[in-house]
């Protein structure tokens, strides 16, 4: 089965980071799908279905992280990274 949270991933969760949507950045450390997809709905779309939310998704599963460790999109006012790390204690 595909990992749908990327290739060549070493680590055990996504860390989700956003920025200029809010005053501050937001960081999300997200283990499964469902935690990724909350996540972009929740700070950056808005909508938890559609075709921006699943053309993310489908964009992050394709991307192989060896090759691409720091998977970023921006935007006219901010942007998302997408980083694959060891997370919680």
């Amino acid at each position: 089965m595909a990992n749908l949270l990327g290739r060549n991933r070493k680590g055990d969760a996504i860390l989700c980071y956003f920025w200029g949507e809010t005053d501050r950045p937001v960081v999300v450390l997200a283990k499964t799908t469902k935690g990724v997809r909350n996540a972009i709905a929740e700070i950056w779309t808005g909508d938890h279905d559609g075709e921006e939310i699943d053309s993310v998704m489908r964009w992050l599963g394709e991307n192989d992280f060896s090759e691409r460790p720091l998977f970023t999109f921006e935007f006219e006012i901010g942007g998302a990274k997408f980083e694959d790390v060891i997370g919680g204690i």
